[in-house]
């Protein structure tokens, strides 16, 4: 769980979204030191720029600050979905591919079976169904640390 946390947060921070983490895109490799963790199958995944900045300046992302370090993407339906309520269809298309990242991997988490460890705390609110509450993968990260005495 640690591996794969490290390497999310990892990507999130180069404002990689990998779109495609589920236990079919890891592979694991047993070593005499422990189990290797490894991504694969990056072809979904997607980089994020951020918006042009003068040299050695700051970059300036196109997303707000409350959004826990995750861009807040407008991704458009098709147009033959018109025709449904626009509230749905606004809350449908603005999807953080942040939050979709911790929520596979929480999905993930789920069928390695952490319900009955300490660690079900962090699964469950990488589960949330409420985006809003899941944790960025740098929080599910610090509060794996937390109850594993690490930090």
């Amino acid at each position: 769980m640690h591996q794969m946390l490290r390497y999310v947060v990892y990507l999130h921070s180069l404002c990689i979204t990998c779109l495609d983490l589920s236990p079919q895109n890891i592979l694991v490799t047993e070593h005499a030191y422990g189990n290797i963790y490894e991504l694969l199958d990056f072809s979904s995944s997607h980089r994020l720029t951020a918006a042009s900045a003068p040299a050695g300046a700051t970059p300036v992302f196109d997303w707000p600050q409350e959004s826990r370090g995750a861009p807040e993407l407008a991704i458009r339906k098709g147009a033959d979905e018109e025709g449904e309520e626009e509230e749905k269809e606004k809350e449908e298309t603005e999807t953080n591919p942040f939050d979709v990242d911790v929520w596979a991997l929480g999905q993930t988490f789920a069928a390695i079976d952490y319900s009955d460890t300490i660690l079900s705390p962090v699964v469950e609110r990488m589960l949330s169904s409420d985006p809003d509450l899941r944790p960025s993968a740098q929080d599910a990260l610090q509060q794996y640390a937390e109850l594993m005495g690490e930090g």
